[in-house]
């Protein structure tokens, strides 16, 4: 099996195992158009709308895409099974960290450069980068 195979597999589990969903975006063209794909297959899964939650991060700086205070504080507080984040890059440890603490699941879909300890931070970590011929 493929490694994108086996992500496939492992993103799909999270999806179905999970009830209520908490997203981290850059709010640029790939963000938002991952975040549009994700949502319309939740709701093809029945997924119910008012338990997914959005969080439009930062985009002023490419270092500097992390949730906003009042987002993770948010996040921390709803507990959502699943958190995920997307299009986010790698400088954000900590905010991972405490947001797993609190959530059954985090995963990270992503084309960015990564950090070599970085897809540890994640259950899951989707990165085209990782996958055999990617550029």
């Amino acid at each position: 099996m493929s490694l994108l195979k086996a992500f496939q597999g492992q993103l799909t589990s999270f999806l179905k195992e999970s009830d209520t969903f908490a997203i981290g975006y850059h709010p640029d063209a790939d963000g938002m158009g991952a975040v549009a794909i994700l949502i319309r297959y939740l709701l093809e899964q029945k997924k119910q709308r008012e338990n997914i939650f959005l969080y439009p991060t930062n985009a002023s700086s490419p270092m500097n895409r992390l949730l906003y205070p009042e987002q993770e504080a948010d996040v921390l507080s709803k507990r959502p099974d699943f958190f995920l984040y997307v299009d986010l890059a790698n400088f954000i440890p900590d905010q991972i960290r405490r947001i797993k603490k609190k959530v059954r699941y985090t995963a990270s879909i992503d084309h960015h450069n990564f950090k070599p300890d970085w897809p540890d931070e994640f259950d899951l970590y989707i990165n085209p980068t990782l996958f055999e011929g990617a550029v």
